[in-house]
């Protein structure tokens, strides 16, 4: 049996809008620092409260690019 916990619903969405000051550097920044601070745990990287109206389909996509590869990094 393993020790480790997992985890889903971990990022905020708000770091997804623009109005909010993010960019594509701050999310690729605050998505590798959530996946490094939740290591060693089982993740399911995806947004603690989902996608509603004001999130940029660029910022979403970088999120999942930068969890993505950040993941693939982690695995190999």
């Amino acid at each position: 049996m393993s020790d480790m916990t997992s985890l889903q619903g971990n990022y905020d969405p708000k770091e997804l809008i623009f109005a909010n000051r993010k960019t594509v550097d701050t999310v690729k920044e605050s998505a590798n620092k959530m996946l490094k601070d939740l290591r060693p745990q089982r993740l399911i990287a995806n947004l603690g409260e989902g996608l509603g109206s004001k999130e940029s389909p660029m910022l979403a996509k970088t999120f999942i690019d930068a969890a993505e590869s950040e993941l693939m990094i982690r695995d190999s």
